[in-house]
């Protein structure tokens, strides 16, 4: 039974002083048995960027959005004006000055079995805690509830006419509180055969619990297999089951990667009729398929110092799930996919050659 404790402490001229700790014990009652948990806390200051980098225009939003008459009453309060019609809006990015650290408190407990050299088997349950978390609100939750968010508007000039219309602020913000909590899984087989050496192994983790504050005191939200108001997916199910032949001096490997399934944002859409003419909208969230795809990778190394790689990504040619959401990490500028957590490329080849002198 072993027990291990640490402390840090931090000073910052411009966020004070931190003190964290952490405690660990690692418990191993038999060869084939091992019991293992820790606690701690942990403290994040803010980036230069994230609190004084100068607002600047930033594009602007990915949807077009109508003046409601709460979108009016905040123009109306910075003395500026909504947008006509259906529209986009101006964005504008940069630093918060009111921005705090990030406090976290974290604990796991896991135990690994043993019984063989052939076998071994692992699960790790976790628990992250986060107050003051950093984070950006959704330009769809901003629009759709524009009062709740007073920080989240400013003012851009049209320099053609000198107007001054409501623009939308996509700083980083403190968005209160936000939970989560998750088991890691891991199996590992290994065996001899009499034409490789075979090791397979599968590693998956399972969301129990996630939820987030999108301001202080606020409601909590979450991802888990819903992109809604956060804007982010968090998967229910994820992981990889990977499989290595490996020979005197050949070894083949065979990763299967897969995600669990999850509802998208909503969307507002047009009805067509038959002739396909416009006769309506409609708001509707796309159920967004699990997705799974091959990849292949084989390596030759005739001597110590050389090493050939060939391999191949998505070997079937799987299509990332279609989405109508756009949040990705080109926001407005694709659609179609989410390339946040699904690779567009489809069926890549690549080859490597490695020399060690």
């Amino acid at each position: 039974l072993e027990f291990t404790t640490s402390l840090r402490y931090d000073h910052y001229s411009d966020f004070g002083n931190a003190t964290t700790a952490k405690a660990a014990f690692r418990w191993t009652p038999s060869r084939e048995l091992l019991v293992r948990g820790s606690v701690g806390t942990g403290f994040h200051a803010p980036t230069v960027p994230q609190v004084n980098a100068a607002l600047q225009s930033y594009g602007v939003t990915s949807d077009n959005y109508i003046c409601t008459p709460e979108l009016l009453q905040v123009a109306t309060a910075l003395g500026a004006q909504c947008q006509t019609g259906n529209r986009q809006y101006d964005q504008i990015a940069g630093g918060n000055k009111s921005l705090l650290p990030e406090k976290s408190r974290q604990a796991s407990l896991g135990l690994r079995f043993e019984p063989n050299a052939s076998v071994s088997l692992g699960a790790d349950l976790w628990h992250v805690q986060i107050r003051d978390s950093f984070g950006q609100l959704t330009e769809q939750e901003v629009f759709g509830n524009p009062l709740a968010y007073q920080n989240s508007w400013g003012v851009q000039r049209d320099i053609g006419t000198g107007v001054d219309y409501l623009a939308f602020i996509a700083d980083n913000q403190n968005l209160g509180k936000s939970f989560a909590t998750g088991i890691d899984f891991d199996v590992v087989g290994r065996t001899r055969t009499s034409f490789a050496d075979v090791t397979s192994g599968v590693k998956l983790t399972y969301m129990i619990r996630e939820q987030q504050q999108l301001q202080k005191d606020g409601p909590y939200f979450s991802a888990i297999g819903d992109n809604g108001a956060l804007g982010v997916v968090t998967f229910r199910w994820q992981g990889t089951w990977s499989t290595t032949f490996k020979t005197a001096n050949f070894a083949h490997s065979f990763n299967v990667n897969f995600k669990s399934g999850y509802t998208d944002q909503e969307t507002t859409v047009e009805v067509l009729d038959a002739a396909g003419n416009v006769t309506g909208t409609e708001d509707i969230r796309l159920p967004i398929k699990r997705f799974a795809t091959l990849d292949w990778q084989s390596q030759w190394t005739p001597r110590k110092d050389l090493v050939l790689t060939v391999g191949m990504l998505n070997v079937f040619d799987t299509a990332p799930p279609f989405t109508l959401s756009t949040g990705g990490v080109n926001k407005g500028q694709q659609f179609g996919f989410d390339d946040r957590y699904y690779d567009p490329r489809g069926r890549t080849v690549y080859a490597n050659v490695s020399y060690k002198f």
